[in-house]
């Protein structure tokens, strides 16, 4: 059965052997320390590992931005895509938005992400617009209400 927890310190050689976190264990005990603090610039924030069976299958995390409004991020590592953890690792993250009271959930995606498109599209977000973000890469803004 898919959860989401908060990361621990154990988690961190795990994290290693993943592309985008094979940084020194300084690095990721400190974005472990601040995903645990559930506070991130003076807003809500919480990083959450997504497990199934006892193993860490990826990354989902969200970040206030209004009141109301939330961004969503997930990651699933690559041992562990196109096999559902992304639908149900997001499901569960709006389902904690929705306790926290947010109406709002938003998030971007590559525009050349067709399979994270499809995930957006299958839980219920809309393509609000199109951007392209500081490293020039094009993104899908989307958006969906809680209400």
């Amino acid at each position: 059965m898919v959860s989401l927890r908060n990361f621990t310190l154990q988690d961190i050689p795990v994290l290693q052997k993943e592309q985008g976190y094979d940084k020194p264990k300084k690095e990721l005990t400190d974005i472990i320390q601040r995903g645990n603090k559930k506070s991130y610039e003076r807003r809500y924030f919480e990083m959450f590992a997504i497990i199934d069976g006892g193993e860490l299958k990826g990354t989902v995390s969200l970040y206030q931005h209004t009141s109301t409004a939330v961004s969503l991020g997930v990651e699933i590592f690559s041992a562990h895509q196109r096999q559902g953890f992304g639908f149900k690792g997001e499901m569960l993250a709006i389902e904690q938005a929705k306790k926290l009271g947010y109406k709002i959930v938003a998030g971007h995606v590559r525009v050349d992400n067709a399979a994270s498109i499809a995930l957006q599209k299958k839980l219920g977000f809309e393509v609000y617009h199109e951007m392209t973000n500081p490293q020039g890469i094009k993104m899908y803004f989307f958006i969906r209400s809680l209400l």
